[in-house]
């Protein structure tokens, strides 16, 4: 079950990675 946390904040982490990039 933790590990689908880690996950989805890993994504959520890139994702708003890429859109400062952007």
């Amino acid at each position: 079950a933790w590990g689908v946390m880690i996950v989805i904040g890993f994504v959520t982490y890139l994702f708003f990675r890429t859109k400062k990039w952007r």
